[in-house]
């Protein structure tokens, strides 16, 4: 086995001889030369069957016998259809060679025994009188002839008389010398177990097969033949080696116990068995509670089955050659001493269901051995599921299951289902109705049934039920803020589907107002604008406000009030404008006023930011500012831009404690102007926030030359990281 790079690559006759070492059966590769060993045979079988049956024609019979006669298979696996082949190959022959007096002889020469030697000895006898003549000449021309291509045998001899072979078999070379040729010597090989195979012309390997019997004989025939113009003639010279090898059968077995005793609920065991003998040993069980597998040659498993029964005795036997042994196997009664369940009645309504019960038993089996029909049982190990099938019936129904143990006791389960019965009312009638006020109400209502159980289907979604007993419900009507009326209905039912309905309808109630009002409302700011709350009313599930002018907010809102923000109004100009408060198609319009600036005002129209721009050597930030003043001819507008971390509440102040801030001066040259300004703010005024990046943010303000904020943009935010 050395040198080989793989398993697939190793042949048949290499797997063979692996194995049959002892040593071997240590290799790390052992058990997969095994598998190997075994799939090659395997796909020998096959490769014999369909061999066979592709064969059409003597060449095809003589590939067949050829294939399955090599050295290479047949020391190591016997072809099943080789006498077929041979009686297939005769039959053609004769086919094609019945049909001339030197074909029947053809056939004789090399069938003397075969099945047509009588048709074709009738067919010779009957023309040899008329081919004396050609005979005579023939033989004639035979002598002339054999004398010029004739070559004779003139020495022959091999280099060993005999061979012996251990069990394990093996392999022995034997030396062939002749003056012929190799094409005129035939080897012959006789006895079980024994092969030969040509090895580099004149040297003969003799192979021996494990032998797994007694001891066994052979021989090895060389026979030389004399040539004429190279074709074998006459009986030819031959030598014999005796082959013997020695008994493979074993001369001692032992075994790593004789006794098992197992409990009740069985087991697995293993049985280490030794033996001497070359054929692996055989295993027969006795019983059929017992099973045996093998690990490996030598080792076995054995598997007990639990024993439901009273305790019982088995025997394993294994035998090695003429050797038996016995191994007898004790297993503990199964049957239970105690037996019991954990209930002993169920009763359920007429809709399916399902209910477990327990088992309590140290016996190894239990079983149930019967049920009613609309019943189903699922077992388990150490308890069972009852499912019962739905009554569609009007009537109630009732069974028993029966618990048996395998000690023959049994236990008993009274299983009983309510009926769906015939009819259902509600306060004595199948249909009855009611309709409730706005506000809401209570009502009980009595329900008159044969059935096991009924149930309230179909409740609306503004009533509840409340309070349900086997004859009566309490039904709840939830208030009706809605300014439409509603209805629906609910129905009380049976399983089997027969019903009561009750029809239910209830009145719509709605209402809208704003501090009072139901249509209209005024409201008033002055010039610096400010907040107004406005209280709200309504049965409705909510309200809205919408239309808001876009220099008014809501500041806040909930279920009775909201509040408005007006913005100040920097604008010579009044303004005014309205919005609505809706809620369940109603509306009330609020109409809002508010004062024109009384001095000089301003406007921010725009804000934006260039980014990573630099001012000479220095990078920063560009703020580009567009405004509108009025009033402010010849009079100073400070424009500033004032920073704050992201929440714009907080001030970002520089190292001296003061707020980051920048800003630029200008005077109006009109009554009324527009200004196009632009801040400068260094990246290094913001590095105070810290390392790493953060979002941050400023307001814009516009100033007049006394500090009155004349208007002002909120929140312009940005991300600034410290490697800007």
């Amino acid at each position: 086995m050395k040198g080989f790079k793989s398993i697939e690559e190793l042949s048949l006759k290499s797997c063979y001889y692996f194995l049959l070492s002892e040593e071997n059966k240590k290799h790390p590769l052992y058990s997969a030369i095994v598998e190997r060993y075994q799939e090659m045979l395997q796909d020998l079988e096959k490769q014999d069957s369909s061999d066979y049956a592709a064969c059409k024609n003597i060449e095809n019979y003589n590939a067949y016998i050829k294939k399955f006669s090599d050295n290479s298979i047949a020391p190591y696996y016997k072809a099943k259809h080789i006498n077929e082949a041979k009686n297939a190959i005769e039959g053609l022959f004769w086919d094609a060679h019945k049909g001339s007096i030197g074909g029947c002889k053809e056939y004789l020469s090399r069938y003397p025994k075969g099945k047509y030697v009588n048709i074709a000895n009738s067919r010779i006898g009957s023309s040899k009188k008329t081919k004396w003549l050609v005979l005579g000449i023939v033989l004639i021309l035979l002598v002339i002839t054999f004398f010029i291509g004739y070559k004779p045998v003139n020495s022959l001899s091999v280099s060993e008389s005999s061979l012996s072979f251990g069990k394990w078999g093996g392999t022995e070379n034997v030396h062939i010398s002749t003056n012929v040729s190799s094409n005129a010597v035939d080897v012959r090989c006789s006895g079980a177990g024994f092969d030969t195979e040509e090895d580099y012309g004149s040297d003969l390997k003799v192979t021996a097969g494990a032998n797994e019997g007694d001891s066994r004989t052979g021989t090895v025939k060389v026979t030389a033949y004399a040539t004429l113009y190279g074709m074998r003639i006459g009986e030819g010279k031959s030598i014999t080696t005796n082959l013997s090898q020695e008994s493979g059968l074993a001369t001692k077995l032992s075994l790593s116990t004789s006794v098992i005793n197992a409990t009740k609920w069985g087991g697995e065991c293993q049985v280490t068995v030794s033996s001497d003998g070359v054929s692996e040993e055989m295993i027969n069980s006795h019983v059929n509670w017992i099973s045996v597998e093998k690990i490996e040659r030598g080792k076995y498993k054995f598997v007990i089955n639990k024993n439901p029964n009273d305790s019982r005795q088995g025997e394993i036997t294994i035998e090695s050659g003429n050797i038996k042994k016995k191994i007898n196997i004790f297993q503990a009664s199964g049957l239970a001493n105690k037996f019991a369940i954990n209930k002993s009645s169920i009763k359920v309504s007429p809709s399916s269901s399902s209910s477990y019960v327990n088992v309590n038993t140290d016996g190894v089996s239990w079983d149930v051995s019967s049920h009613p029909s609309w019943v189903n049982i699922i077992k388990y190990d150490n308890y069972f599921k009852v499912e019962i099938e739905d009554n569609s019936s009007d009537s109630p129904r009732s069974g028993r299951i029966v618990v048996r143990s395998n000690n023959g006791h049994s236990q008993y389960v009274s299983v009983s289902q309510g009926g769906n019965g015939s009819y259902i009312t509600i306060n004595g009638n199948s249909s009855i109705s009611r309709t409730y006020s706005s506000s809401g109400t209570t009502e009980i209502f009595n329900v008159n049934t044969d059935a096991d159980s009924w149930t309230v289907w179909g409740t609306p979604s503004w009533c509840s039920v409340e309070n349900k007993t086997s004859t009566s419900f309490k039904l709840r009507v939830n208030g009706n803020n809605s300014s439409v009326s509603r209805s629906d209905y609910m129905e009380v039912r049976t399983n089997n589907g027969k019903s009561a309905r009750l029809d239910i309808s209830q009145n719509a109630n709605n209402y809208l107002k704003v501090d009072g009002y139901t249509s209209t409302r005024n409201s008033h700011f002055s010039e610096n604008g400010g907040k107004e709350t406005f209280s709200v009313s309504t049965n409705a599930s909510s309200y809205e406000v919408v239309l808001l002018p876009s220099w008014c907010t809501v500041e806040s809102k909930n279920s009775s009030s909201f509040t408005i923000r007006c913005e100040r109004n920097n604008s010579r100009s009044e303004r005014s404008d309205y919005f609505k408060v809706k809620a369940a198609g109603m509306e009330i319009r609020i109409n809002v006023k508010q004062n024109g600036a009384s001095g000089p005002s301003a406007v921010i129209n725009s804000v934006t930011v260039d980014h990573n721009v630099f001012n000479g050597m220095v990078k920063g930030m560009k703020i580009n500012i567009k405004f509108d003043t009025e009033g402010m001819l010849n009079k100073r507008v400070t424009a500033t831009a004032l920073f704050y971390y992201g929440d714009n509440v907080t001030p970002l102040n520089n190292g001296y404690g003061g707020q980051v801030s920048v800003s630029h001066t200008d005077t109006a040259p009109y009554e009324n102007t527009t200004f196009t300004t632009t801040l400068f703010l260094p990246y290094a005024n913001l590095r105070m926030m810290g390392s790493g990046s953060a979002v941050l943010s400023f307001d814009i303000v516009i100033k007049d030359s006394s500090g009155k904020t004349l208007a002002r943009d909120n929140n312009n935010t940005f991300t600034y990281s410290q490697g800007w």
